[in-house]
């Protein structure tokens, strides 16, 4: 899942919206695509259920951040689908595979091999987004609206005293990685989305540098191969996240 993809399998899981769910179902990507990162992967990819427990405790108003990255991890959440998307889309379809990872690979400015290993399921993800973007207006009102809300400080200040780290380190990591997505007019379209994406590739250790022009180009290429199966595949990811945290949720 992508910009929109993640806080909209997690709004559908938890049944609501906030400022905080907003933010929280893209935590996990702080690490790797923050450029220096206090975290480290099992801390706050996969740390959703410990950070619950600590929120529940202290601010249970803000439980909606660790929703979120329990919605997006890969032991409960949509990140466990990200093999699932290739195979669901390019399984016996090997040219079709190479194609995209080229078209990937000079879109991001990187080579050939990280383009077909760790980036194409980032790029298949897209389709997503446009799907959304292009069905779903209602809701991306209201996750422009509750990015805009989203205060950095005090959920810097949170994750700071949950996870033992110095405030300063983190407020400079949330800043970097979630400012992009505080300006309500990106989320509303294609050539926004892609302004966030150039931003946020750009701290992977790859040092993604995204032309915007073939990134449109390519979103919509993407979205255009495989129309009639995105909607099938959000189904399919809900369903198994709902389930697998329902106990968090419920």
């Amino acid at each position: 899942m992508n910009i929109i993809g993640h806080p909209y399998v997690a709004f559908k899981t938890w049944g609501k919206m906030n400022s905080y769910l907003a933010v929280g179902s893209h935590l996990p990507d702080i690490f790797p695509f923050a450029s220096v990162s206090v975290f480290k992967f099992d801390e706050i990819h996969e740390g959703g259920e410990k950070f619950l427990t600590f929120l529940r405790k202290n601010h249970p108003d803000k439980i909606g951040l660790a929703i979120g990255m329990i919605c997006h991890s890969v032991k409960y959440g949509a990140d466990r689908f990200n093999p699932e998307i290739e195979n669901w889309l390019l399984t016996g379809r090997p040219e079709l595979k190479r194609s995209l990872s080229e078209k990937i690979a000079d879109c991001s400015s990187i080579d050939l091999k990280t383009a077909e290993t760790a980036r194409l399921h980032n790029y298949l993800w897209s389709g997503v987004d446009l799907y959304l973007l292009k069905n779903k207006k209602n809701f991306i009102n209201d996750l422009a609206k509750a990015h805009s809300e989203a205060n950095l400080e005090k959920i810097s200040d949170v994750l700071s005293k949950a996870f033992h780290k110095k405030k300063d380190e983190v407020k400079t990591i949330v800043d970097q990685f979630f400012n992009p997505f505080k300006s309500e007019n990106l989320l509303f379209s294609v050539s926004g989305l892609t302004r966030i994406w150039k931003q946020v590739l750009a701290g992977l250790p790859e040092k993604d540098n995204v032309n915007e022009k073939k990134a449109i180009l390519l979103f919509e290429n993407i979205y255009s191969l495989f129309e009639d199966q995105w909607q099938d595949i959000l189904t399919t990811v809900i369903n198994e996240v709902r389930a697998k945290t329902k106990k968090f949720t419920g």
